[in-house]
């Protein structure tokens, strides 16, 4: 097993080569182990440096990384950054077509600018936060908590002893910990509301209409992000329910012996009523339309448009459980799986083990990419949608002078075009005049 793990520092200019190491090492400055499994598509990676080489150097985990595992985080840095700019212009996009849209408010329109809210926090705080993280676990240098002693071994990881500070500050977990929570918390419960709207305009269509509901939804969102934030809190105010950590490289999320219950109140049990009140849209719609044999034109309209919304809120749900699909089987294989926890060395498999840390992060990019796909079924489906939002970039764009911009470009490239095409007819037409007119040779002579 020892084999295959990388021991050799990157070639780095400042840092010594473990031969030239060896070489200067003295024993009365001790010694330093560092060792990870939490870099990207990496597996474990261990080296060790005397002490004075690792304080003065500042090493890292990042140190130690061969340059194909330095470039693989890398890429999946960048590829975290540029997801995170999609996803805050999608959802941006949304809220401000809804805000300046001149149509009436409907219950649907408060449940979208609800998600739309929740996802635009994933791409201005988890992706980013995704990347700081990487970058604080990989790069970045672990203090000494104490003064070492001679001959002290201090190693890092998930089970590492107390000599070295983790380079992710708790306070910094918590934070990220708890803006994770509460943005895909919201958007599961603002799905459960949404599915309850759909079936109660379907069921009691009249009660749905002559009542306030536009008040109540927002009452319901409102009570949804309280109860949500408040959730969030838990692990960082009450002892003993479990705290904020690193899982999968790159998240933060609930850990302890309490995690799989967080988990099951934030997202399993809402996206359960979920289905259930899907199942029993699609029920009382079937039995509603057995009663609708002779009908007007105007409820053929109405029975078209619930359909529709019915088909949106079925492709959120299912967009949203298959998301999931991946998270829940990496949470099945870590808890059945054998060969893959580097906490039991004596039965693990370094392959099985790699293919299981990689196949975690894609499944939290997966889960996080929820907030991409909300825009394009909810919102970006929508005819109207896509003219308002138009009309909304090419007013912004006149404002920033870019369609002036646009068009001075425009009309310098006409006017190019047109001098080459003015010129290409006067080269045309002077060939054209030479060729017709008679040489010297065939000229008549004049006695």
């Amino acid at each position: 097993m020892l084999s295959s793990v990388p021991t050799s520092p990157n070639n780095a200019t400042a840092l010594p080569s473990p031969l030239q190491q060896v070489m200067q090492y003295k024993p009365n400055h001790g010694y330093v182990e560092i060792n990870s499994y939490g870099a990207p598509f990496c597996g474990i990676v261990w080296c060790g440096f005397d002490v004075q080489t690792y304080q003065v150097l500042k090493v890292s985990i990042g140190s130690c990384l061969p340059i194909s595992c330095r470039s693989g985080t890398y890429i999946i840095m960048a590829i975290c950054g540029i997801l995170a700019v999609v996803i805050v212009v999608a959802n941006a996009t949304v809220i401000v077509v809804f805000c300046r849209s001149r149509k009436p408010w409907s219950t649907q329109t408060v449940y979208k600018l609800s998600m739309a809210i929740a996802d635009l926090l994933v791409g201005l705080f988890v992706f980013p936060a995704s990347i700081v993280t990487i970058y604080l676990n990989i790069f970045g240098h672990r203090a000494f908590i104490s003064t070492p002693t001679l001959n002290q071994t201090s190693c890092t990881g998930t089970d590492a002893t107390n000599t070295l500070r983790s380079a992710v500050p708790s306070d910094y977990l918590s934070c990220v910990g708890f803006v994770t929570t509460v943005s895909i918390s919201v958007s599961v419960y603002t799905l459960m509301l949404a599915s309850y709207d759909r079936l109660l305009a379907i069921w009691k269509p009249i009660y749905h209409k002559n009542e306030n509901t536009i008040r109540k939804s927002v009452i319901g969102i409102c009570v949804v992000w309280i109860g949500c934030s408040l959730f969030g809190l838990l692990p960082i105010i009450v002892p003993g329910v479990g705290k904020y950590d690193i899982i999968s490289g790159l998240l933060v999320g609930f850990v302890g012996s309490l995690a799989l219950v967080l988990y099951g109140i934030a997202i399993a049990f809402p996206l359960l009523v979920v289905w259930l009140l899907i199942g029993a849209t699609w029920f009382v719609a079937k039995q509603h339309n057995l009663k609708r044999r002779k009908m007007t034109s105007r409820r053929q309209n109405n029975k078209s448009r619930e359909q529709k919304l019915n088909k949106v809120l079925l492709l959120m749900v299912g967009g949203f459980s298959a998301s999931l699909l991946p998270v829940f089987v990496s949470i099945l294989a870590a808890e059945m799986a054998s060969g893959i926890a580097y906490s039991r060395p004596e039965s693990l498999s370094l392959s099985s083990a790699l293919a299981f840390t990689s196949f975690e992060l894609v499944a939290s990019i997966i889960l996080m990419l929820n907030s991409l796909w909300n825009f394009f079924i909810y919102s970006a489906r929508n005819e109207d949608f896509r003219k308002e939002a138009k009309r909304n970039y090419n007013g912004l764009a006149d404002a920033l002078g870019i369609l002036k911009c646009i068009d001075f470009y425009n009309r310098c490239a006409n006017n190019v075009n047109e001098r080459r095409r003015s010129s290409a007819f006067s080269t045309r037409t002077m060939k054209t005049t030479s060729m017709s007119l008679p040489s010297d040779a065939t000229r008549p002579s004049v006695s």
